[in-house]
This record gives C-alpha cells, structure tokens and sequence, in this order.
C-alpha cells in the first residue's frame, strides 16, 4: 500500500470543498447522472465550479481546500479502470490527485480536450496519466489560467486536422509550473509537446519532452512571446533538469523558439528537423524548412529579437537537420556557457548555424567547461561548415574556453568566428 499524500503543493483555497471519485467498471467518469449513486469525475468539477455538492456528489471536508480525490475501489485498480471522460472545464481553483502517494490515475478523454483551465482557476494536478484516446482530434490540456502538474503525464494528444493545430499535449497561454513530468507521443502541426502563446512557464523542473511529432514546426516546445519588447526581458520558459529527446518536425525538432527560454543542466538530444512546408520563415527570409535539429531561434515579427540562455553543464548532442542548423540555428541571441555541443549533424552548420544581423543577434560560447565535438556535416566538403557557418560573413559568434575536436572539416566559415575558430 502506498501512503497517503502530503499536500507538498500550495493547495488552490478559492472555495471549500473535497470530494471523492471512485473507479468504476460500469459508470463512465463523464456520467452526469443525479439518480445512480455514484460521483463521477465530471460531477465532482461539476460540484467543485458551482462552489456546492452537485448530482451524487458529497462534500467530505466541508471548510477544506477544493480537492478531488481519485481512489481505487475495492478489485478495480487504477491502471485496469481508467477514468474516461469527454471534456472537462475547470472554472474554479481545485487540486486532483489519487489517494495515495506513488500511486497513478489514469484519465482518458475522447472529446477536444481532457481539461480546460480558465483564466479565474489556479489547478494542480498530481499522480495523474492524463491521456486523449478519442479516435478524432484533441488535445489533452489546454491552460488560460494557473496549473501546475507534478508527477503526470500527458500523452496522446492529436491536432493536426485542427485548422491551427497547436498544442497536441498542452497549450498554455496562462501560467504552468510542471515537476517531475512527461509530455510523449503528442502530434500536432507546430508544438506537438507543449505550444507556449506568450504564456509563463516559470518552473520546468525534472520533466522529460520525447517521442512528440509536429508537421510543421516545433517537434518538443514551440514557443512564443508575442509582447513588443526591448532591452532585457525575463525568459517566459525556466527549466532545470529537462530533458528534451526524440522529437520531429519540418522546423526546430527540439524546439522552436520566438520568445525567452533559459535552461540549466538540461539535455536536448536526438529530436530531428526535416522536409518541407514547415510555412516559417527563419533569417535574412530564408525557409526555415530543415532547419534547427535541436533549437531554432528567431523573433517575433512584434520582436526585436528571441533569445535562449543554456547553463550548468547542459547537452545539445545527436541531433539531426536535412538543412542548416543541427544543434542550433539562430537568428537570435544564443548565451551558451558550461555547455556541450557534440555529434549534431546537418547540410550546413552541424553545430551551430547563424542567420545573424546587426549587433542584437549572436552566439556566446563562453563561461564554464564547453566542449564541441563530434559535429559532422553531411555532404562534408567545401562551402559546409561543422562548428559555424552563418548567412553573413561578420564575426557574431564568440569562443572562449572551447575545448573542439572531431568536428569535421571545414569547421568555421571565414571570419565567423572571435577570437578565431575553436578547432
């Protein structure tokens, strides 16, 4: 038996309540039905966004946080009686969790979404495997307000005959905070894992993006902030620990990126950008079709410039671009510091690629232990550069303690490169 669970997450207080749902072999989750004697999971947010005990439902702690308890049922587990649901909107503030810690709850919608968040709810959900298993389009989160997700899972999520097609796991445009989480297996046309419009997602911590698909652009996160800005601007996604692995698209494989992302001690390896049709233009209005393995960068049309910040020691390796840019492809500011850049490959810059303009656009390779290693670009040969290669011949890409080898020849595109080119 596993223990019961600590609220070691602030728990929403916008109104009391607490109530329990039941795994059931015969009543669906969706059910809305005064007369069966059972509270579903769409009773129970039924109950929880009118503020009172709604069909068959019953307030256990009246005075108490909004909480949703999911608990096994006497002979019917969690992982052999999933919670099936068509969509479900949260308007008022609640925490949904199993009963008991190490424990995990599976919710499956079949409809548009699993959840919906309004912009007036702050929503935790914890120990949940949060999955669309509908045969037709839908997205399994969709955020306009607070949410917060430890120890879940999103999975499944299908938009690409949406006529936007975005967020196939989660679309936020609120604040989402997510601990010890995985977003795999999403589809969707751009931001299959996560689409990100001008929201916040101040804590990524722990979390694994992998396995998600994008027809057009950003395989893992596409990110925006749409926001006119200048100067210095705080990043709109912060993660530490993340691990963003074996994700496709057209364009930014890992992950497309038009706003503010930093990362620490973060992984980012084997995702893949290839074809065309991905409908992004990059810099100086090249295509952005194959283009961006691992991480593309660009800027907003209402934006001067995008901007990622990569520390403490995180790995961009293994990924793949038909075109320019396997690890990296930037028409942005790229600060890089203790970080490793090895085994990419790509047409042209297997490493990094640089579509910079004026002095607002770079790369900073600086700070800490930097390695760059194993970079190869496919065909090698002249005009096709492993560690540099940039679409003006200007020096935006500073070096300072890179330690280079193995990259294949030639490596730096002719003055690309200060003080000089790292191998």
């Amino acid at each position: 038996m596993g223990t019961l669970i600590a609220t070691t997450l602030a728990s929403p207080a916008a109104h009391a309540a607490s109530y329990k749902v039941y795994t059931s072999s015969t009543i669906a989750a969706s059910t809305l039905n005064a007369n069966d004697g059972y509270c579903s999971l769409a009773e129970a947010v039924a109950s929880v966004n009118q503020g009172s005990p709604a069909y068959n439902c019953t307030d256990f702690e009246p005075g108490s946080a909004a909480l949703i308890t999911l608990i096994e049922a006497p002979g019917k587990s969690y992982a052999s009686n999933h919670y099936v649901v068509g969509t479900l909107t949260l308007n008022k503030s609640v925490r949904i969790q199993p009963s008991e810690e190490g424990f995990t709850a599976y919710v499956d919608s079949t409809g548009a979404w699993a959840f919906k968040v309004s912009s007036a709810a702050n929503v935790i959900f914890y120990g949940l495997n949060i999955a669309h298993t509908g045969g037709g389009s839908g997205r399994v989160l969709w955020n306009e307000g607070g949410l917060t997700l430890s120890n879940t899972t999103v999975r499944g999520g299908n938009v690409t005959t949406e006529p936007l097609g975005i967020g196939g796991g989660i679309y936020n445009k609120g604040t989402l905070d997510m601990y010890s989480c995985n977003v795999q297996g999403n589809l969707a046309k751009k931001g299959a894992g996560i689409y990100n419009d001008s929201g916040q997602i101040p804590t990524l911590s722990f979390t694994t993006i992998s396995g998600n698909t994008a027809t057009l652009a950003g395989g893992g996160i596409y990110n925006v902030w749409a926001t006119p800005v200048s100067g210095s601007i705080p990043a709109n996604i912060q993660g530490t620990n993340v691990t963003i692995s074996n994700n496709t698209a057209k364009a930014g494989g890992g992950m497309f990126n038009r706003g503010f992302i930093d990362l620490y001690a973060s992984y980012i390896g084997h995702n893949s950008a290839s074809g065309s049709g991905s409908g992004e233009t990059c810099g100086s209005s090249q295509s952005c079709d194959g283009a961006g393995g691992g991480v593309l960068i660009v800027a907003n049309a209402s934006n001067t410039y995008a901007r990622v910040s990569f520390q403490g020691g995180t790995t961009v390796e293994y990924n793949t671009a038909s075109g320019r840019g396997g690890g990296f492809y930037s028409a942005g500011q790229m600060n890089l510091s203790d970080i490793r850049i090895e085994n990419n490959q790509a047409n042209d810059g297997a490493a990094i690629y640089g579509a910079f303009s004026g002095t607002n656009t770079y790369c900073s390779v600086e700070g800490g232990v930097n390695s760059i290693v194993g970079n190869v670009t496919v065909p090698t040969g002249s005009g096709h550069y492993s560690i540099v290669d940039l679409t003006v011949d200007a020096p935006h890409c500073f070096f300072t303690g890179v330690t280079a080898s193995g990259n294949s020849s030639p490596r730096c595109k002719s003055g690309s490169a200060t003080p000089s080119c790292p191998q």
